[in-house]
């Protein structure tokens, strides 16, 4: 468990280190900073929430420590191919007019950019609670704990990246470091998998009774969403007026 929580901690790091980035990327060839970072917001939590739901369709590896590690591939790899791209991003949006009229055209663009690095952050977090699961049998207490420490890790992600190593190193040189922090992760993580055989089960997350207490379900996911929509807005309102 605490290697698990480790893995979270700067994963979670790592993550914000791409967010701050890639808005200081796409800003630089959209213009508006408010508009790059809802863009990026939004594209960031969209990928959180489909690799959320997809994380327990991932049933193609036997283990779940190693399913979490080719994620951590996944997201530093995909992260490093779309550093040019986001680089030169003005140029590859000049090649085609009608994204210099159109914002939603761009928007489209970079979600599209985004979404790969960002589903494989999403299923992050729910395998590496299944494996905690399949390791403790424990959910409630430690499952938090894993949130908290995954939050808290991007907490220092942030305020790290746009106060200090981005001022120091470049965007270029954050990213490459972000990447670094995911692949030594998924070293771990794969040296782990063929050292231990505790989590040799499928790498289904354990099933959700949806018939328990059925008149809270509705309520329930709908004040979830009205809570994610009213703090997101809120980010990025603070965003503006902190410009």
């Amino acid at each position: 468990p605490k290697l698990i929580a480790g893995f979270l901690l700067f994963s979670g790091f790592a993550a914000l280190f791409y967010q701050v980035a890639w808005v200081r990327l796409i800003g630089q060839s959209l213009g508006a900073t408010s508009v790059s970072v809802a863009i990026v917001i939004s594209s960031f939590f969209l990928g959180l929430a489909l690799g959320s739901h997809l994380a327990g369709r991932m049933t193609w590896l036997r283990s779940r420590i190693a399913t979490y590690a080719l994620l951590e591939v996944c997201i530093g790899l995909s992260a490093l191919v779309l550093l040019p791209i986001l680089l030169n991003l003005d140029v590859v949006l000049a090649l085609a007019p009608a994204f210099g009229s159109s914002l939603v055209l761009k928007a489209a663009l970079c979600l599209a950019l985004l979404i790969l690095p960002t589903t494989a952050m999403g299923a992050t977090f729910p395998v590496a609670a299944a494996l905690l699961e399949s390791r403790s049998g424990h959910t409630g207490r430690q499952i938090s704990r894993l949130y908290s420490l995954n939050t808290l890790g991007a907490v220092l992600g942030a305020a790290l990246s746009g106060l200090w190593i981005i001022p120091v190193l470049g965007l270029d040189g954050a990213v490459h470091l972000a990447a670094a922090v995911n692949l030594a992760i998924a070293a771990l993580a794969f040296a782990l998998s063929r050292s231990s055989d505790g989590d040799r089960r499928t790498a289904t997350l354990p099933a959700v009774d949806t018939a328990l207490r059925p008149a809270y379900r509705t309520p329930a996911l709908i004040t979830l969403a009205l809570t994610g929509v009213v703090s997101i807005a809120s980010q990025v309102g603070w965003t503006k007026f902190l410009v």
